[in-house]
């Protein structure tokens, strides 16, 4: 019996250019990954071993903030390779620079540095990740052909919070009024309808639509789902890579995950056939992030009694628990015995599913000269570890990497990855799983959760 993967889906890596650093929420100046982090570079940390067969892309956290009020008429500024700017028209935007660096609201940090408004950010990382998927290289930006196949699956920023078809409801359209009545037109005006996912949907299909192979620069108008839309020839077509959809709350304030809007919203995407990937932080953002992701779960998936139609959320980094107390005395930590009710809640639920990743992120930092022992980190995660397997079981868990955040805390970029990957090999061999076990873990589940297609 052996769990050596014959074949590896990488379920979690970020990708960013050095040009595009300062668009990124966590970067400053001479930080742990203030450099670009490419196809090149992953594919140097990887080794490019024969079966690692693809990755799927995860959003990298860029400075993008819900609220976009500049795309009323947002068809006339997302041209499918790029913003086409609207002159005069920029001064009714709600997002001026006295709002720079301010909260909307929903904890999201709006345009801070280099950043720029509304969703331009978010849309401007799409552009990169297509420019992979289409092998169509920028200087500098460390990607070439051949590379874009590897990408089997997208995973974007959207705005969750802003919900589905609320007419006024996120942010305030010209003519409301106050109060009670504030949904409602004044003096006779006509309420405009404020952007929202499926408005952020049509900008993402109407990007997309450049990389086509068709190189069509239709415009599709809101509503559908869109799938299959794009190129496909050669199988580059990027609209239809994307898989999900992410948007961080492990850094928002409490509630963001409760409101109607966001609860709405996760189920909408999995009425287009969307997965939610899940992000919340018992370490550093506490444990009541998971309380209130356990309540979200038991909302979205209430009064769906089809499970095939109910959203697939895939959970990232084992909820980022506190792996830096004593793994010897885990089971009498009140910490860890918390964590574990709420992991067993989450897994309560058939379709979700969790990340083998982020384990180097939340373990005591490796000097970069002296990485640990695969077997003494084997040693230190395999409390959470086993709490995991026999909650979801390895039909619901997949290997991801968190490439490149796993540098800053795994030996740095020689040994990361690697020993990851080592890492994830050795608990599943001294679990004892079978084969075809192993092979969920390492590419059959996240193949499934998202719906990849090799």
């Amino acid at each position: 019996m052996t769990t050596n993967p014959t074949t590896i889906i990488d379920s979690h890596i970020h990708l960013f250019p050095s040009s595009e650093l300062p668009s990124l929420n966590w970067w400053s100046p001479g930080c742990a990954l203030d450099a670009q982090h490419s196809m090149d570079e992953y594919l140097a940390a990887t080794g490019n071993p024969a079966e690692l067969r693809g990755y799927v892309f995860l959003e990298a956290d860029r400075r993008a903030h819900v609220r976009d009020e500049s795309l009323m008429g947002w068809e006339r500024r997302f041209t499918p390779l790029g913003r086409e700017e609207m002159g005069n028209e920029d001064e009714d935007r709600t997002g001026k620079e006295d709002d720079m660096g301010k909260e909307d609201g929903q904890g999201q940090r709006q345009g801070q540095g280099q950043g720029q408004e509304g969703w331009q950010d978010a849309l401007t990382e799409l552009d990169f990740i297509a420019r992979v998927v289409r092998d169509m290289s920028r200087p500098g930006e460390g990607h070439g052909a051949g590379h874009g196949n590897m990408c089997v699956g997208i995973v974007p920023w959207a705005p969750l919070p802003l919900g589905v078809n609320h007419h006024g409801a996120s942010g305030k359209g010209e003519g409301e009024g106050e109060g009670e009545g504030k949904n409602k037109c004044k003096k006779g005006r006509k309420l405009r309808r404020g952007p929202d996912l499926e408005t952020y949907l049509a900008c993402v299909r109407a990007r997309c639509a450049g990389y086509s192979d068709a190189g069509s620069s239709r415009v599709v108008a809101n509503g559908g789902d869109g799938k299959g839309y794009g190129g496909g020839g050669g199988g580059k077509d990027v609209f239809g890579r994307i898989k999900g959809f992410r948007y961080l709350v492990q850094d928002k304030p409490a509630g963001v995950l409760l409101t109607d809007e966001f609860i709405e919203g996760v189920k909408w995407l999995g009425r287009k056939g969307y997965a939610f990937d899940l992000g919340v932080d018992q370490r550093q953002g506490g444990i009541w992030q998971l309380h209130e992701a356990v309540e979200m779960l038991e909302r979205v998936m209430a009064g769906e009694e089809d499970e095939e139609k109910k959203t697939k959320i895939v959970i990232n980094h084992l909820c980022k628990p506190n792996m830096r107390i004593d793994p010897a005395n885990a089971m009498h930590e009140p910490s860890f015995l918390e964590w574990r009710e709420l992991i067993q809640r989450m897994a309560s639920f058939p379709t979700t599913y969790m990340k083998l990743s982020g384990g180097f992120a939340e373990l005591p930092p490796q000097e970069i000269d002296k990485p640990w022992p695969v077997s003494e980190i084997v040693a230190h995660i395999q409390p959470w570890f086993d709490v995991a397997m026999d909650a979801f079981g390895p039909s619901r868990i997949m290997f991801g990497s968190d490439w490149p955040v796993c540098n800053a805390g795994g030996a740095g970029t020689r040994h990361a990855w690697k020993n990851w990957r080592a890492t994830v090999a050795l608990l599943l061999e001294q679990r004892g799983v079978t084969e075809e076990e192993a092979r969920q873990v390492w590419s059959g589940t996240a193949i499934r959760a998202y719906g990849l297609e090799l």
